[in-house]
């Protein structure tokens, strides 16, 4: 997911500052991902990644976190658990036309989450019933792509690096207690704003890593 979010948020967002023409449904997230199939866990993470419901709410999202058009201090402050009221307040630094637009938006991102989950529930099931280090193996290997930095710095790409893995542990942990403790509609909004987090912390990392190398 990490090498997914960067291509569809940091890159393009980065991309869009320097061209006035581009909008956020210009790009969409092609995740088709093929590992090491050693088992039926495997399979079921292999099919999850790579459906069609995966994608469709990763691109809402990336589109959503666009469109916060967070600055460097928002970034830090942001509180994705009432973020309608945030954007009601910051609306004009923000790119959504209205507040009824951002609300329509984050109703649509809960509801690509609950169709997401509801087709695959044995991923769920596997999340709250399995060892919580079986359950990070997979991620690791199917959720957390490791992202590739090439620099002849090596003193910026390991805190790069440790960076990315804190934003991945975080964003375990989340999935893992939402999961297990909510259901319903309250799940599907508490993994919505996960993902939101997420992608502001991978973008934290990608901002300090490009100022370590004085870009």
């Amino acid at each position: 997911m990490k090498k997914l979010l960067i291509m569809s948020s940091i890159l393009f967002m980065f991309s869009c500052s320097n061209d006035n023409n581009s909008t956020a449904n210009e790009i969409s997230i092609k995740n088709f991902r093929v590992l090491n199939i050693e088992n039926e866990i495997d399979e079921m993470f292999y099919e999850y990644v790579n459906s069609q419901e995966f994608i469709d709410f990763n691109n809402a999202s990336n589109d959503f976190y666009y469109k916060l058009n967070l600055i460097d201090e928002q970034i830090e402050e942001i509180d994705f658990s009432d973020i309608i009221s945030w954007i009601a307040i910051n609306i004009s630094s923000t790119r959504f036309v209205s507040i009824e637009e951002a609300e329509n938006e984050w109703e649509n991102l809960i509801t690509l989450k609950g169709v997401e989950l509801h087709k695959f529930p044995q991923v769920v099931d596997f999340v709250v019933s399995a060892d919580n280090a079986d359950v990070r193996f997979y991620f690791d290997k199917w959720i957390f792509e490791p992202t590739q930095t090439t620099t002849n710095n090596e003193e910026c790409e390991e805190e790069f690096d440790i960076c990315n893995k804190a934003a991945d542990d975080n964003y375990f942990g989340q999935v893992t207690q939402i999961l297990n403790e909510s259901a319903g509609k309250v799940r599907n909004s508490l993994m919505s704003q996960a993902s939101q987090a997420y992608i502001r912390n991978l973008v934290f990392c990608a901002n300090n890593f490009n100022t370590c190398l004085g870009i």
